[in-house]
């Protein structure tokens, strides 16, 4: 009875460290956020805005050409 107790113990406490060797490997694999990274976010995100406000124009513009085209 205590050798199966001692098993499960040492079950348990090789669960544990896999689990956290796995976690220590995934933080080391996923890239760190450098400043870098960063900057290229935003330009993308400052681009993605520009292009929706470059096709919103278009659509306004659009509309006043309609509404001059019916007065």
């Amino acid at each position: 009875m205590i050798e199966l107790m001692i098993s499960l113990i040492y079950w348990k406490i090789m669960k544990i460290m896999k689990l956290i060797t796995l976690l220590i490997i995934r933080m080391i694999r996923t890239p760190k956020s450098s400043s870098h990274q960063k900057e290229e976010r935003s330009r993308t995100q400052d681009s993605e805005i520009l292009s929706s406000h470059k096709e919103g124009r278009k659509d306004i513009d659009s509309l006043l050409n309609v509404t001059e085209y019916f007065k």
